[in-house]
């Protein structure tokens, strides 16, 4: 129960790291990146993009390594 709390606490603070780093919590930029009829900006885009490719990277390398069993059943706790 506690490793488990520590890896989302862990998961949640990395991401909040990335939003600030980035600049996603300044409220202009996100506006700027929903707005695509004016002055569209696509920084948000390209920050999700990242994401998903360090993402992909990452899951095919730990699949290939066997690192995980994804046929046992896992338990939250």
């Amino acid at each position: 129960m506690i490793r488990y709390s520590f890896f989302s606490f862990l998961s949640g603070l990395l991401f909040a790291l990335g939003l600030s780093v980035s600049g996603m919590t300044e409220p202009g930029k996100v506006i700027g990146f929903l707005n695509i009829t004016r002055s569209w900006d696509p920084s948000l885009f390209f920050l999700m993009g990242g994401a998903v490719i360090t993402y992909f990277i990452l899951f095919r390398l730990i699949h290939k390594l066997s690192l995980i069993h994804i046929s046992e059943p896992t338990r939250p706790y």
